[in-house]
């Protein structure tokens, strides 16, 4: 077996171990030693594979979402993001109760920004591709951002009071806020770029 594939393992590990424990109890109550002693290894292995224990939730929860986010398509980017992101939050339900309201609510909301600005790239060109158009790259960039900020704020609510949020309005309401906004802002810069 190759290093790195046996890393993987490692990683694997003690990344389902954590989930199991999420499970049971929130993310603040759970330590480096009870990830080593469920798996059966030392603290040098834990820490050789990562920095500490809020190194192993982004890197579970990348490793989760990764798959989710590599599913989604250009155009309809989000609405497919947000449906599956919201589904995986539902099928974990425990896990994400017991990651609100402690730190692990701050690596969600990292893991999910960094992965969603990529996603945000591709949505982006997709957009230019059908109008046959380029925004400049310093307005490019910032929309990406703000995209992103604002996806990540309402999965983000939405995680936190999804008993009292409908999720078929709330993907409704991306769809058209998105869709309007880019269409919107590419028409606007191309009426402008024609004076």
């Amino acid at each position: 077996m190759k290093y790195s594939e046996s890393s993987y393992q490692m990683k694997h590990k003690m990344s389902e171990t954590l989930r199991q424990e999420l499970i049971r109890k929130s993310f603040s109550k759970i330590t480096v030693s009870d990830i080593v002693a469920k798996c059966g290894i030392n603290r040098k292995t834990f820490y050789y594979h990562f920095s500490d224990i809020h190194a192993l939730l982004q890197w579970m929860l990348s490793s989760e979402l990764c798959e989710i986010l590599g599913a989604c398509d250009r155009m309809g980017g989000y609405v497919l993001l947000a449906n599956d992101v919201m589904d995986y939050v539902e099928r974990n339900e425990a896990i994400f109760h017991n990651l609100i309201n402690t730190a692990g609510e701050d690596v969600l909301k990292k893991v999910l920004y960094d992965d969603i600005l990529k996603l945000q790239e591709h949505v982006i060109t997709g957009f230019e591709e059908r109008y046959g158009t380029r925004f400049e790259e310093d307005f490019r960039s910032f929309l990406v951002k703000f995209l992103a900020d604002a996806i990540v704020g309402i999965l983000m609510e939405w995680i936190r009071k999804r008993r009292y949020r409908d999720r078929e309005r709330t993907i409704e309401y991306l769809r058209d806020i998105f869709q309007a906004a880019i269409s919107g802002l590419i028409e606007r810069r191309n009426h402008l770029s024609e004076k």
